[in-house]
C-alpha cells in the first residue's frame, strides 16, 4: 500500500492510489497489495505457494518519504529467501547514494558502501533484483537498469527479451561516469553527513512551529510534514 512503481498499465494496477488508477483499466491480474512496513502481513501473503515475487520500495518516496522500521527490509529479504520468493527492490528513487548508501536496501544489512562501493558479500542479505534509474546517470540522460542475481538473469537467453534502445552506448557510458563520480567524490558519505545536518536543522522548525509536525528521511532524501490546513492557508 502507498507504493509508486511507475505509470504503465501493469504497474498502475498494483497501486492503492485512486489518482493513479482512476480512468484506467482493465488492469493486469495476479497482484496482491499488502500494508507497507508490516512483516506479519508479508509473512501471511507468502503462505500462498503461488506467490513468486515481492516488489517493494526500501523507502516510499511518493508517499512522502516514508521510512520503514530499521529491520523491515532485512527481515523481508530473509522471509523471501526462506520461502523461495524473489525480493525485488525498487531503488529508482532511492538508489545511487541518495540515502547515504549506494542502495537504500543496504541500510541495516551490514553493508558500509564505503566510497560508493557495495561491500556486503553475503548474497542472503541482498535483493534478488534491483531496479535503477534517475540518479544512475546523474540526471543527465534517460537511463534505467535491472540488476539481478545469476539465477534470474540466466532465464533471459539471447534474443528472448529486448527493447529498441536497450543497451544504448551513450547512456551506458554516462552511467559508468556517473558511478565513478559517486565513488571518487564519496557521495554516499556526503549524503549521510549532509542529511543528518539537514534533519537536525529541520527539527528546530518542528520544535518552534506547531504546524510543522515531523521531519523524516535518510541521507538527502527527506520530507517535512506540515499540517494540511496550515499548508493550505500559506
Amino acid at each position: 500500500e502507498g507504493n509508486f512503481h511507475g505509470r504503465t498499465i501493469t504497474i498502475v494496477g498494483m497501486s492503492s492510489d485512486p489518482d493513479s488508477t482512476g480512468g484506467f483499466g482493465p488492469f493486469t491480474p495476479g497482484f496482491e497489495v499488502i500494508p507497507y512496513d508490516d512483516l506479519p502481513a508479508l509473512e501471511k501473503a507468502l503462505e500462498d505457494p503461488h506467490v513468486c515475487a515481492f516488489l517493494v520500495e526500501p523507502i516510499q518516496g511518493e508517499r512522502g518519504v516514508y521510512v520503514p522500521a530499521e529491520d523491515y527490509i532485512p527481515k523481508a529479504i530473509a522471509l523471501c529467501k526462506e520461502r523461495n520468493v524473489l525480493f525485488i527492490a525498487d531503488e529508482i528513487q532511492t538508489g545511487i547514494a541518495r540515502t547515504g548508501r549506494l542502495l537504500a536496501s543496504c541500510h541495516n544489512s551490514g553493508c558500509s558502501c564505503s566510497k560508493g562501493l557495495c561491500e556486503d558479500p553475503d548474497p542472503a542479505k541482498r535483493p534478488d533484483a534491483v531496479l535503477l534509474a534517475k540518479a544512475l546517470s546523474g540526471g543527465m540522460y534517460p537511463v534505467s537498469a535491472v540488476l539481478a542475481n545469476e539465477a534470474v538473469m540466466e532465464v533471459f537467453t539471447p534474443g528472448t527479451h529486448g527493447s529498441t534502445y536497450g543497451g544504448n552506448p551513450m547512456g551506458a557510458h554516462i552511467a559508468m561516469e556517473s558511478l565513478a563520480i559517486v565513488t571518487d567524490e564519496d557521495l554516499c558519505g556526503n549524503a549521510e553527513r549532509l542529511g543528518q545536518l539537514f534533519r537536525a536543522e529541520m527539527q528546530k522548525l518542528v520544535e518552534d512551529y506547531p504546524w510543522v509536525k515531523k521531519v523524516r528521511g535518510r541521507g538527502l532524501l527527506n520530507a517535512l510534514l506540515i499540517e494540511p490546513r496550515k499548508a493550505a492557508d500559506g
